[in-house]
């Protein structure tokens, strides 16, 4: 309502894509402030031009996760792509590339755009895909057709904001003297889609008149504060809408306001009432949201409620403006009340999130229930840093610290380093403030941390958490507690081999000396507490593997990551994918140092392994890998005249069956020696 120029601009780019002068290579961007409707004209073009494409979606681009997510379910749907896990930049890059090679015409949709240099490498181009965007980014876009979108007209009464606040109002034949009223009212909002939509929603779901709508508008926009990050439109719109919830439905909303703006639902809570924690984490929740959560008919009520008087919009997975989120936080500071209400909303996270164990974030059974929650911790955390800093210390903070540990991670498992050391490092911030710097349980955040920094080579403030950490345990634990300084201390072997990995000199030669202690260190500790054949011990083996594969010793690697799989294999429930990683690691090493006879069986092992975990995945990296080993052993076998044509025809089927080049497979097993090399004669 209001945008037929804008609509018709935005045809006109696009169509001209279509054939003659094309003005707009890439597509169009609708640009403008929160609240004025550029997702709802994207929706509209959609539902409007969306049936004479081939094939579109609608992709949430707030971030490179959620769009990365949304790409791999199209790639899934349209072209029965697996979907992988985690689900990789390749991958998205991947999706694209069918999308520009299909040869259809496609229309793609990145709403909500906030930072363009995090995505830019997923936006699609191509004569046949037409794209729109719609951001808050008023700078760039080069090659794009771009539309402002401005407040709606109210200079008269026959401006669109004034026909938007009466389609909303459901007053489509008012007379003029009701149009003049409602022209007033539009002039108080500022002409902003949002603020009209919501004021509209009063008339039609009070019954109240247009003159006492803009009494009420008038009296709420004098109690607006100063200086705020939205319109005071907005504000006075959202107040009033609220102004008429219930107390349950207040609290609700409340809630939702320091969660993402999307992805709301009632199950949310309803699963962190239904989990074991939950007795633990009730008592952060103000009473009333407490209250409501824990009767799930009122719950949805709530929901339904909120949605009626346009706070929420969508229904089985709800939506909130981020203006009103924004609104909502700031009358909650106000009133004393933001405090709680962020309290709460982190307890619920916390209550949902997976924990540790054979339930942790980085188990790929939980990663879309993590990659559903990830955004609202993330909001979460970004809306209550600032407001709440110097709270930390407070106990109501231990769910957060413990959201956002859990939350890094999920982030940790989907390779996304930096965002997991943000959320490290503000789980150890809150951590810190609440139980002080040399608490035993500080030790857990320096170590989660310090391994991710090593990931990213800040190698130098990596070794000095870890060493803080160690000193910390060993000044605490004792006993069975015993077991948390061993996990430390393979933390600091962990660390000091990625030192090693990328040093020289002196620095590797130091690294080297200390994974060497912390491995002995945990060797003593983890046989005396678990056991020699222990699952805790394999770890310690596969370890000392790699530590003897960067000294040069393969012998020695052969022989360490040999006992790893040996006591993995015989760990009952032990996981399939560290299985299978633990035997190629093995198989590799025999056929690097001429024993391929002992190599065959490992490396058939992680592939029969990774044919069954990956059944539903056939094109994932560590499957075409561990194809890559296995064939190449087959080949060397050949080479030494065990059975040649027999092993040459498996090799050929595997590299059918997983896209490989038989001939460059046939010449990299050259590379490999038929018989030990010196020095490796003995096993």
């Amino acid at each position: 309502m209001g945008r037929s120029d804008e609509m018709a601009r935005l045809r006109s780019i696009l169509a001209s894509r279509e054939g003659g002068e094309i003005t707009a290579s890439k597509g169009a961007v609708l640009k403008g402030e929160g609240g004025r409707g550029k997702t709802t004209l994207a929706r509209e073009y959609a539902d409007t031009f969306g049936p004479g494409y081939d094939g579109g979606a609608w992709l949430d681009a707030r971030e490179q996760l959620t769009l990365l997510s949304d790409l791999a379910a199209l790639g899934n749907a349209a072209f029965g792509m697996p979907v992988p896990e985690p689900v990789t930049m390749a991958h998205g890059k991947a999706v694209i590339a069918r999308i520009k090679d299909s040869g259809a015409r496609w229309l793609l949709v990145y709403d909500n755009i906030d930072d363009f240099q995090d995505i830019k490498a997923l936006m699609a181009d191509g004569a046949r895909i037409d794209v729109i965007v719609t951001t808050r980014l008023a700078l760039g876009w080069p090659g794009f057709g771009k539309i402002d979108l401005e407040v709606l007209g109210f200079a008269d009464a026959t401006g669109g904001a004034v026909d938007l606040l009466l389609q909303e109002a459901r007053m489509p034949r008012a007379s003029d003297a009701e149009r003049a009223v409602a022209r007033d009212v539009a002039e108080q909002l500022g002409g902003l889609p949002l603020a009209l939509v919501m004021a509209g929603t009063l008339v039609r779901e009070d019954g109240i008149s247009l003159g006492d709508l803009r009494d009420e508008v008038a009296q709420v926009l004098t109690r607006v504060p100063e200086g705020q990050d939205y319109p005071d439109s907005v504000a006075g719109a959202v107040m009033l809408s609220y102004g008429r919830l219930s107390n349950g439905a207040k609290a609700l909303v409340d809630c939702c306001a320091w969660l993402a703006p999307v992805g709301i639902t009632p199950d949310l809570f309803r699963d962190a009432v239904a989990d074991s924690s939950w007795a633990a984490y009730r008592v952060q929740l103000p009473e009333t949201l407490r209250a409501l959560v824990e009767d799930a008919t009122a719950l949805q009520a709530a929901f339904v409620e909120a949605r009626r008087w346009s706070v929420l919009s969508g229904t089985g997975e709800f939506e909130m403006h981020r203006l009103t989120q924004a609104v909502l936080r700031a009358e909650q500071e106000r009133r004393g009340k933001g405090f709680a209400s962020a309290q709460g909303a982190a307890a619920v996270l916390a209550a949902v999130y997976p924990g540790g164990g054979d339930n942790s974030p980085g188990l790929v059974k939980n990663w879309p229930l993590c990659r559903s929650l990830t955004p609202h911790a993330q909001a979460l955390w970004q809306a209550a840093e600032a407001p709440w800093q110097g709270t930390w210390g407070q106990p109501g903070w231990a769910a957060m610290d413990y959201a956002l540990n859990q939350t890094a991670l999920f982030l940790s498992s989907q390779e996304d380093r930096p965002g997991a050391v943000t959320l490290y490092r503000a789980s150890l911030e809150l951590r810190t403030a609440r139980l002080g710097e040399e608490h035993r349980d500080i030790p857990v955040g320096l170590g989660n941390l310090a391994q991710q920094l090593a990931e990213i080579g800040a190698f130098e403030e990596a070794q000095d958490l870890i060493a803080r950490a160690v000193a910390l345990d060993e000044a605490h634990r004792t006993g069975a507690e015993r077991a948390d300084l061993a996990r430390t201390y393979m933390q600091q072997a962990d660390i000091s081999l990625s030192v090693m990995d990328e040093a020289a000199g002196e620095r590797r030669a130091e690294a080297e000396a200390v994974a060497e202690a912390a491995l002995d260190k945990a060797e003593a500790l983890r046989t005396e507490l678990f056991g020699s054949e222990s699952a805790e011990m394999a770890h310690v083996w596969n370890q000392r593997g790699y530590l003897r594969w960067l000294q040069g010793r393969k012998d020695a690697q052969w022989r360490a990551s040999g006992r790893a799989l040996d006591i993995s294999r015989a760990v009952p429930g032990m996981d399939d994918g560290v299985l299978a990683t633990r035997a190629m690691n093995v198989g590799a090493t025999a056929l690097e140092i001429g024993r391929c006879v002992e190599a065959e069986a490992p490396l058939r092992e992680a592939y029969d392994i990774s044919e069954r975990i990956f059944a539903d995945n056939r094109s994932h990296s560590l499957l075409k890998l561990r194809a890559q080993w296995l064939t190449a052993c087959l080949l060397v076998l050949a080479r030494k005249g065990d059975d040649p044509d027999a092993r040459r025809r498996e090799a050929r089927e595997i590299c059918a069956a997983r896209g490989l080049d038989f001939e460059a497979m046939g010449k990299h097993a050259e590379d490999f020696p038929l018989d030990p090399l010196p020095g490796f004669d003995d096993a």
